[in-house]
């Protein structure tokens, strides 16, 4: 009879090992999950004021190379000015949104910077919701890409990547390069 025992003991004792095997091997291959990522081009990208256009902001292509983009203001555009620059996203319903990267430079001074990355969604012409906010400041003089993380929200409309742009003054400007979605 012992023996009967000590053989179940044992056999849970292995069930109980192979499944935190498993559960082990489950947590590894999720941290070492490689996230997959839809690129854009910025070069659709249009500047907005406080309540749409006109905007004190100019967005063109840049010069080396021409698919990044520039945006100039003739004028200081300060934080309370709100003005941004959007990018509409195509990307097929479902998809769950992770996280954004934004590869920029700024050309200027310390009060030239993106101050806010974020992703709205939009059905309806009337509405759009923010899905994602981040409001750290992007002030690299040096081309970086800038990865925010999201909450991983599923697309169910349009999304739309809005950047929150400060320049300093005249003779600055923020490029814009590749940006993407990461899913």
């Amino acid at each position: 009879m012992q023996s009967n025992s000590r053989q179940t003991a044992h056999g849970f004792h292995c069930v109980e090992l192979t499944q935190r095997k498993n559960e082990k091997q489950r947590a590894k291959n999720e941290r070492n999950k490689v996230m997959s990522a839809i690129h854009f081009s910025p070069l659709t990208a249009i500047a907005v004021g406080p309540a749409g256009p006109p905007s004190k902001l100019s967005v063109g292509p840049h010069s080396g190379p021409s698919t990044a983009i520039a945006v100039t203001a003739s004028v200081t555009i300060k934080e309370s000015d709100f003005q941004w620059v959007l990018l509409g996203l195509t990307v097929p319903d479902g998809i769950k949104v992770k996280g954004v990267v934004v590869c920029y430079q700024v050309v200027g001074g310390k009060s030239t910077y993106i101050s806010q990355v974020r992703l709205t969604e939009m059905t309806t012409p009337n509405t759009a919701l923010v899905k994602h906010d981040d409001p750290t400041n992007l002030t690299s003089t040096l081309p970086v890409c800038y990865k925010s993380k999201a909450s991983g929200f599923s697309v169910s409309g349009t999304i739309t990547l809005e950047l929150k742009l400060l320049i300093g003054g005249k003779g600055e400007k923020i490029l814009v390069g590749g940006i993407a979605l990461l899913t």
